[in-house]
């Protein structure tokens, strides 16, 4: 078994490129990030975690549907980024963490893990689930969504979500794949 990638993975990549995987530029994330607001449809959160925000793109257009948005980053360069690219934001904080071992007191109605679950070993994914059980607010959504093609990294987007979608803490609202990325959007259950 793969242990979890550590910080200075990504750090040494965001050294190397400022936007290694095309975020701000790439069509595919355009198309994926459309297709993850869309998987929420017209609900409004009052309180949303985002788990490995990266530079920020993303960030920015999750924060329109957000009263108060959490953004956390294992990387301070990506999330140097992010801040300066949400700076007119005062509604959405930055925090760097290593999730899930950091995390935060409060309850949330929305966590969106996108292309994160896959860098951590299954005993932490297993951790990561847990601690967004405890942090979800009573029927608050779990949104994962993660490339599924060939990577070298220690789970696969399919591992992540069927793991998650097996835990009983978790309701299965909508779970599909476009040949690239899967995107689940699961309720806290009980």
């Amino acid at each position: 078994m793969k242990p979890s990638l550590p910080g200075s993975y990504f750090d040494d990549i965001y050294r190397r490129d400022p936007d290694p995987w095309r975020f701000a530029s790439s069509a595919y994330e355009a198309a994926k990030y459309e297709d993850t607001l869309k998987a929420l449809g017209d609900a409004r959160y009052d309180s949303a975690f985002e788990i490995g925000c990266s530079i920020g793109v993303l960030t920015r257009q999750l924060a329109a549907r957000c009263a108060s948005l959490l953004s956390v980053d294992i990387s301070p360069l990506a999330l140097a980024q992010a801040v300066e690219r949400n700076a007119d934001l005062p509604h959405v904080r930055f925090e760097r963490m290593e999730f899930p071992n950091q995390s935060r007191e409060g309850s949330f109605d929305l966590i969106l893990m996108s292309e994160v679950g896959y860098y951590l070993s299954m005993p932490d994914l297993d951790q990561a689930a847990q601690r967004c059980h405890d942090l979800l607010r009573t029927e608050g959504a779990l949104l994962l969504v993660h490339y599924v093609r060939e990577t070298d990294y220690p789970l696969t987007g399919d591992e992540v979500h069927e793991r998650l979608l097996a835990n009983p803490g978790f309701q299965a609202v909508t779970d599909r794949s476009t040949g690239d990325y899967r995107l689940t959007l699961l309720r806290k259950a009980g």
